[in-house]
């Protein structure tokens, strides 16, 4: 993992919930986990499918949030 170089705690913090949709993303997490991708671009109606998957793979490069494939057949993760 590529480690940025950020000023205090406060900095990071904020250098890693940047974006549009990161903090609505935690929050729901928190209250609702696991959630399904389907689950969450219903709660977050005014994303796009691209927008809420980069967020969520930012989240996750960061190691904010955890992707559990499940080894079904229909796919679920």
């Amino acid at each position: 993992m590529n480690r940025k170089k950020y000023l205090n705690e406060f900095d990071a913090t904020m250098q890693i919930i940047q974006g549009k949709w990161k903090v609505m993303i935690l929050y729901h997490l928190y209250e609702n986990q696991p959630t399904r991708f389907g689950e969450m671009q219903r709660y977050i109606r005014d994303t796009s499918h691209k927008t809420l998957t980069k967020q969520l793979r930012e989240l996750e490069n960061d190691e904010l949030i955890e992707r559990i494939v499940y080894p079904e057949v229909p796919p679920r993760v």
